[in-house]
């Protein structure tokens, strides 16, 4: 995960100074979009009674 910070670090300063003028609007709208549609799915957790808490 590390990498793709920072590829995409260097894509955002790419950008910032003119990057290839490529004007793509961003894959997601909000924070919430990215956590619950990229972030969330990358973490594996239990499924099933392991997983379940009371």
């Amino acid at each position: 995960m590390a990498a793709q910070v920072v590829d995409l670090q260097q894509a955002r300063a790419e950008r910032a100074h003119g990057g290839d003028g490529d004007d793509q609007p961003p894959l997601y709208s909000t924070v919430e979009q990215w956590v619950t549609r990229y972030l969330l799915p990358t973490f594996p957790r239990p499924v099933g009674e392991v997983g379940l808490t009371r």
